[in-house]
């Protein structure tokens, strides 16, 4: 969630081919220097795809499958892209951006269809290209949204507590408890729709007990800092329930 307008990252991707007796596979890499919001959801996906090999659970598995699937067609498209670096917009994972930029989970069709048309059966060609298509998610202006949003996605709290050392990328109990934690946030928010202006408001309690037991709040350092200074009864409550996050607010 830090970069700046055109930064790009470099990558490697390819596919095997048999070898000539045909008793292994070759693998034929290829480099390509991509923005570097797409280079987080492409290590989101191969962690997730990592993940699969070893969790035979039906999110595990189900997530596994549509990361694959991801990666091989952003690969096809990156070998069909034909323009400069800095022209590429992806088809692929764009949507996935602008999904997460308004803080829309994507494992169940409603949630989406009800983010781009709240009030209505059935989107419209102009809603969905607003939703689509109305903001660049590759600008970071968003990175405020972005991080405010996270919160929403469950994949992504995940694939950041990898990356912060807090899980396992194999551990199936890290896994079901992101899976358990979401639901339960979900729940309580039923009746609250995710903000929509830029950063939006302070986390309420329903998200700060979901970081916590996410184990990614010095992430949101900053963030919380404002919800300790506002709401010091929770605090005392949170110390209740989470003793380890005491050293971690003792800081704040």
């Amino acid at each position: 969630m830090n970069w700046t307008n055109g930064q790009l990252h470099e990558i490697k991707y390819g596919r095997t081919r048999k070898s000539r007796k045909k008793q292994r596979l070759i693998w034929n890499v290829k480099t390509a220097r991509i923005p570097v919001p797409y280079a987080r959801i492409v290590h989101q996906f191969l962690l997730e795809d990592q993940h699969g090999k070893v969790d035979t659970g039906h999110e595990s598995l189900r997530r596994w499958t549509y990361a694959q699937m991801m990666l091989d067609e952003f690969g096809r498209e990156l070998d069909a892209f034909e323009g400069t670096e800095a022209q590429f917009r992806s088809k692929t994972l764009t949507p996935v951006l602008q999904r997460q930029l308004k803080g829309v989970p994507d494992y169940y069709a409603p949630f989406i269809r009800n983010a781009i048309a709240p009030h209505d059966a059935k989107p419209t060609i102009s809603q969905v290209t607003s939703f689509y298509l109305g903001l660049d998610p590759l600008d970071s202006i968003h990175i405020p949204s972005y991080r405010r949003n996270l919160v929403y996605i469950r994949e992504t709290k995940w694939h950041l507590a990898v990356l912060m050392g807090k899980v396992d990328v194999r551990s199936r109990k890290d896994f079901n408890r992101t899976v358990d934690n979401h639901t339960d946030l979900m729940d309580a928010l039923k009746n609250s729709p995710p903000p929509c202006v830029p950063g939006g408001p302070p986390f309420n309690e329903a998200e700060v007990f979901t970081i916590v037991s996410e184990l990614i709040e010095e992430f949101f350092e900053v963030e919380l800092s404002c919800v300790v200074c506002e709401h010091c009864p929770f605090v005392i409550q949170l110390l209740t329930t989470s003793p380890d996050s005491l050293t971690f607010l003792r800081r704040l």
